[in-house]
């Protein structure tokens, strides 16, 4: 036997590099975070071409209701809220509101806000004002009827109501 030692070849390509092991959760949340993306990508594009957006196709319908009269007719509390009385007693916070269209079907009910006393000038003459709200009434019908309780229709257009400029007073 000789002293040296026997060298292997050297081989004529470089060894291939081992393949890198990726972490077993690296997929799964990549491929999540691109699902996510495209959803929100895909719905924004919707929105913005107005499909499928009800909230474009619907408006609420706000304005006021006046009651208008002497203390036999507009009744305050202590606290500023007022509210009809006697042959105006329909008239409080709460009353029924509907709204319906030029075909006289209903189209979206509400009802009216807390009372507040508008002007109290003098002591037989006093102003109660309601908000009034209706969500959800559907676009594109030329103009609306509005009943507050059972006291006939007041008649608004399409651009007044859509603006929130809905108003009706009774009393003298």
């Amino acid at each position: 036997m000789s002293d040296e030692q026997s060298v292997p070849p050297m081989p004529t390509e470089p060894p291939a590099p081992s393949p890198k092991q990726r972490p077993g959760w690296l997929v799964p949340v990549s491929t999540g975070i691109a699902g996510l993306v495209l959803g929100i990508g895909s719905t924004l594009l919707v929105q913005a071409a107005g499909g499928d957006d009800e909230a474009a196709k619907t408006f609420t319908l706000t304005g006021t209701v006046e009651v208008m009269g002497d203390t036999k007719a507009v009744v305050t509390t202590n606290s500023g809220l007022c509210g009809g009385t006697g042959g105006y007693n329909d008239l409080r916070g709460g009353a029924s509101v509907t709204v319906y269209d030029k075909a006289g079907l209903i189209v979206g009910t509400g009802s009216l806000g807390s009372g507040t006393v508008k002007d109290a000038a003098t002591a037989y003459k006093r102003t109660c004002r309601f908000a009034v709200s209706v969500p959800d009434v559907p676009r594109g019908k030329e103009f609306y009827q509005v009943e507050v309780s059972h006291r006939g229709k007041v008649n608004v257009s399409e651009s007044d109501a859509v603006a929130g400029l809905f108003a009706a007073s009774i009393g003298d």
